[in-house]
């Protein structure tokens, strides 16, 4: 070999042991950068493939009616869920989930497809499921990797169906929701139950409570090995309680006096502060209907129902208020100086009262003249006429604004509806400006017919101005909050009641004695509802609305005792008829109930109660 050649090996030799020196080199700098360097990030890899997180749910505050009685509470139940992304794909186990389930499993898939956040967050598949169906799943657990049994609080109703449009219900959280809360940084995902109406909607966010967070270690298979707590664990918060101002069980006298096919609403408020003892609506639903993912044939029932069972009526019918309003145009003429105490109008006979070559009607032609408080007792339609349009649309207006008409209550629940008491411009608009006659409108909305549109509630917000003396309250739901467990009441802010727009007491007064009448008076159109509520006086007004659809609605609006009232009950049944004969036997079931429990043991109703603490 000669020395070129001995010189070309060794240098092949060291080019190869620079190379190999290289590499070993990068390979233990890289096995460093990996062990220490990015030490971190692997360890959070693996553990993310070995752990998994599990959101605690927790458990939703109680809602207590105002003596104290548990009227939403909460019991656990089993939640069947599916974790991975990839369970899309594995139509075995879908099929296999389905079988046991009972469901189709093309509903599982697009629940899959459905969810939002986190790769490894359970999706609920189905809730509520009986213990059998647990045990099936635990039995064949080797065969359904990534399905997951979970325990979740679940609400009970001890009351059944009572009061359930005003309660609400909690029902799976829509994408829509569900994107604006996470927008908002709120803690929610694909589904979370959310109240959805009543108390539970308006009062989601003291309720609900804070969820925790845990972890469990599983296998390469997706299976759970055991829980753990390397990573930590958050407990969760339990929810607030409510304390309402609800009296369950005059909820339950209320309802019960509907009879089954029966459609409307009562109202039954301290006129002093605004406090609601009982607010129904029927027909009624089962919000346990709603606890979770509602089945299409259950949603359609509902809806295609004639009875519309999910309007609250209370809150959201509108119906022309008939004849309580002539309380607030007896007001607005007395207040006005177009009438007074002594004064008669045109009497009502045969024939009815002409405005130019019409004449108007009344529902009993033989009143005869009358005052005011013989016009409210006797609910005459002719003398009301006068005093509308004597009176003309502003002042009429400007006393039914006053008295809560054609606007909201300020009742912190969702859904409620401003009605409609029309002005100029709303006649300007709907039929043409200098294309209308006031007269022949005011004629109308003076005995609460026309385009006049009130909710039970805003009836009972009218009456109770006139039981306290002018003041305008603001119904209202809730009085304390109680935080979890231990704490101690935390009485809520309440809207204080507001005086009438400058409204004589005298006025005042002599429509409280004509709606006394109503009830007392040898004539009043309600004069045997003061039978029925033995050694209490009660005052209140009768009302037929006619309705171009069908049967007329009954009303009947009360408040009791007169001499220091501190109940106002309305009631409203839907194509019922005459109020006297109808929505007043209603009332009066409420009203003694009311008395009767009072009398027995009951303190005054001035929203207090709740559990002992």
């Amino acid at each position: 070999m000669t020395d070129a050649e001995v010189q070309a090996r060794r240098w092949r030799a060291n080019v190869l042991f620079v190379g190999y020196g290289a590499f070993l080199l990068f390979l233990l700098l890289r096995v460093g950068h990996l062990q220490v360097a990015r030490h971190d990030v692997f360890v959070q890899l693996s553990d993310q493939n070995r752990l998994r997180p599990v959101v605690q749910q927790p458990i939703r505050g109680r809602i207590y009616d105002r003596e104290g009685r548990i009227i939403v509470d909460n019991r656990l139940s089993w939640t069947v869920t599916i974790t991975p992304p990839t369970t899309v794909q594995q139509d075995n186990v879908i099929r296999e989930i389905a079988t046991i389930l009972d469901v189709p499993p093309e509903d599982i898939v697009v629940r899959l497809r459905e969810r939002k956040g986190h790769q490894y967050t359970p999706v609920p598949i189905k809730r509520d499921v009986s213990f059998e169906v647990v045990a099936r799943i635990r039995e064949r657990g080797p065969e359904l990797p990534y399905v997951g049994i979970q325990m979740e609080p679940r609400r009970r109703y001890p009351y059944g169906v009572l009061a359930s449009h005003t309660l609400g219900f909690l029902r799976e959280i829509d994408e829509e929701e569900l994107s604006e809360r996470q927008r908002r940084g709120e803690d929610y995902l694909f589904g979370d139950l959310v109240g959805k109406d009543g108390v539970e909607r308006a009062y989601e966010e003291v309720l609900r409570g804070e969820k925790g967070i845990g972890y469990v270690e599983v296998n390469a298979q997706g299976r759970t090995v055991r829980e753990t707590r390397e990573r930590g664990y958050l407990p969760p918060v339990h929810g607030n309680h409510l304390i309402t101002t609800l009296d369950i069980e005059l909820q339950g006298v209320a309802e019960s006096a509907f009879s089954d096919t029966a459609r409307g609403a009562v109202i039954a408020m301290d006129p002093r502060d605004g406090a609601l003892l009982v607010m129904a609506s029927l027909p009624h639903f089962d919000p346990l209907d709603f606890s979770g993912v509602l089945d299409a044939a259950t949603w359609d029932s509902l809806n295609s129902d004639r009875r519309k069972p999910l309007l609250n009526r209370a809150l959201a019918g509108l119906y022309p208020p008939a004849s309580t309003v002539k309380i607030v145009s007896a007001t607005a003429g007395l207040q006005e100086g177009v009438i007074n105490e002594s004064m008669t109008l045109d009497p009502c006979v045969p024939g009815g009262w002409r405005l130019g070559n019409r004449s108007f009607h009344c529902w009993k032609e033989d009143h005869g003249e009358l005052n005011v408080v013989g016009a409210i007792e006797q609910s005459c339609d002719v003398f009301f006429y006068q005093v509308g349009v004597r009176l003309g649309l502003r002042p009429l207006h400007r006393m039914a604004t006053s008295f809560g008409l054609g606007q909201n209550t300020g009742l912190n629940l969702p859904g409620e509806v401003p009605g409609n008491f029309p002005d100029e411009n709303y006649y300007d608009r709907t039929i043409g400006s200098g294309e209308w006659i006031e007269s022949g409108q005011v004629i109308n909305l003076s005995v609460g017919q026309g385009e006049i549109l009130a909710t039970p509630l805003q009836v009972a917000v009218m009456t109770a101005a006139i039981a306290n003396g002018g003041m305008r309250v603001t119904p209202y739901m809730v009085r304390f909050t109680v935080p979890r467990e231990e704490g101690a009441r935390e009485p809520l802010a309440q809207t204080e009641p507001v005086p009438l727009d400058g409204v004589d007491p005298e006025a005042l007064a002599l429509v409280r004695e004509g709606m006394i009448r109503v009830i007392n008076g040898e004539k009043g159109t309600a004069r045997n509802v003061a039978l029925r509520v033995p050694g209490v006086m009660v005052a209140g007004k009768t009302g037929t609305g006619q309705n171009p659809h069908g049967e007329d609605h009954a009303w009947f609006t009360a408040f009791a005792p007169v001499e220091d009232p501190e109940i106002v009950v309305t009631v409203l049944v839907e194509n019922g008829g005459g109020g006297s004969a109808v929505a007043a036997p209603i009332a009066a079931e409420v009203l003694r109930a009311y008395f009767r429990d009072r009398a027995a043991s009951r303190s005054p109703a001035v929203g207090g109660g709740g559990p002992p603490i």
